[in-house]
């Protein structure tokens, strides 16, 4: 019999109904991540207490950077280099960055994503947390989001490397997408223009720890 007409007769197969289920379940699914990945975060100084926080809003606290507490930045660089341990603090760190950081790249006419050269770094209860603007471009629609990742240090061949443990991008949740993290940590260091120097005594480094709101660097003994 003609399949226009089994098919007027006894309607789609089971084939294209389980098809047709799961393309509408992905179109659902990608949707559903390009709103939260736009949805706006609050920037904000300070976590605002449990009983003020909105729900389903995305909290983005930025690290502090004061100068005035960054007096001992250059000599904590120098000793570094030199292959001492040293112990660094958020308004260091972000100091640091913003005197190290340079005019953001052009991004290529078909990027997908873009990012500012200049990280934020905040310590708190013994994680980092790195978070940065990044323009994306998706599917036409070309905005400006927040990424914001917290996590610790582990041990990958020779040099220490960060790993987030939770990453948001714009108000989506990706920390269990598990290719991300790592493709978002190779743009990162693909937009700095850290000194070599400072690249060789980091693979030199024993060990690496978060301390309250302290990042130690250990050299070895």
């Amino acid at each position: 019999m003609d399949k226009k007409v089994m098919r007027a007769m006894y309607g789609p197969s089971l084939t294209e109904v389980v098809l047709g289920a799961i393309l509408s379940f992905a179109v659902g699914v990608v949707l559903a991540a390009l709103y939260l990945i736009f949805k706006p975060v609050e920037v904000v100084k300070q976590l605002p207490p449990a009983d003020k926080q909105v729900e389903g809003m995305v909290y983005y606290v930025q690290g502090t950077e004061n100068p005035a507490k960054g007096q001992q930045l250059l000599r904590k660089q120098q000793l570094f280099i030199e292959g001492s341990s040293v112990n660094f603090t958020e308004d260091e760190l972000n100091t640091w960055m913003a005197a190290t950081s340079g005019p953001p790249k052009k991004p290529a006419p078909d990027a997908t994503a873009s990012l500012t050269t200049e990280l934020n770094f905040r310590i708190r209860n013994g994680v980092l947390q790195i978070g940065f603007p990044c323009t994306l471009n998706l599917l036409g629609i070309s905005e400006s989001v927040i990424i914001q990742m917290k996590g610790g240090f582990r041990k990958e061949g020779d040099a220490f490397v960060y790993e987030p443990k939770e990453l948001y991008i714009g108000s989506l949740p990706a920390q269990r997408l598990p290719v991300l993290p790592g493709l978002l940590m190779k743009k990162i260091y693909s937009a700095q223009q850290l000194p070599e120097e400072l690249v060789t005594a980091w693979k030199k480094l024993a060990d690496v720890t978060i301390e309250d709101s302290t990042l130690k660097l250990t050299m070895p003994k």
